[in-house]
């Protein structure tokens, strides 16, 4: 779309989780100089925070930068973080979180056109079977990653809870306590 000399671009995103892990899907354009037409590219991105790693891990996934003129980069393709399965590999890394004192969390993803699958037009069926696939491998990867518990806020190992239909993690501490207030308000309405 073009107003008065503005040229916006439309891009589609979808968020999600899946085995305790977020992720975002992106689709958009951008325009072709040489060819005078525009591109569609897809990408994806796992958003993994590293206080529910492994303390041995931590520094593995946190990397440190090197400053590059105007921009920081970091060898990604030297740690874990390339060892996750993702489509043609891993493109990108960015810390997302962690200044200030806040959690850290990065974000690590890949960029379809650099595989140079251009013309091919993906669907966002298969990219999440990417995704899915990603997830997967990471989990191989890093067995010991915990999970958020979305009842709790607390972190718990995968085998101490279960996930619901949506791909949020449920701790078995949540499920018991849940119980108990669902017996107590329970025994309150009984005579």
């Amino acid at each position: 779309m073009e107003i008065a000399g503005i040229k916006a671009r439309e891009s589609n995103k979808w968020k999600g989780e899946y085995n305790g892990v977020r992720f975002e899907v992106v689709k958009w354009s951008f325009d072709d100089c040489l060819e005078d037409s525009e591109k569609i590219i897809w990408n994806f991105y796992l958003f993994i925070s590293i206080p529910q790693l492994p303390v041995k891990l931590r520094k593995q996934f946190w990397l440190k930068g090197t400053k590059k003129e105007t921009r920081v980069s970091y060898d990604y393709y030297k740690s874990p973080v390339a060892d996750i399965e993702f489509h043609y590999g891993c493109t990108y890394y960015a810390k997302t979180c962690g200044f200030d004192g806040d959690k850290k969390i990065i974000q690590v993803g890949c960029d379809y056109n650099h595989y140079w699958d251009e013309g091919h037009e993906y669907r966002i069926e298969e990219v999440l079977l990417d995704v899915k696939a990603a997830i997967n491998s990471f989990w191989e990867l890093v067995p010991d990653y915990k999970c958020r518990c979305h009842g709790t806020g607390k972190f718990y190992r995968r085998n101490k809870g279960t996930f619901n239909g949506k791909g949020a993690f449920f701790s078995n501490e949540y499920h018991e306590q849940r119980k108990k207030e669902k017996a107590s308000v329970t025994n309150e309405k009984t005579p």
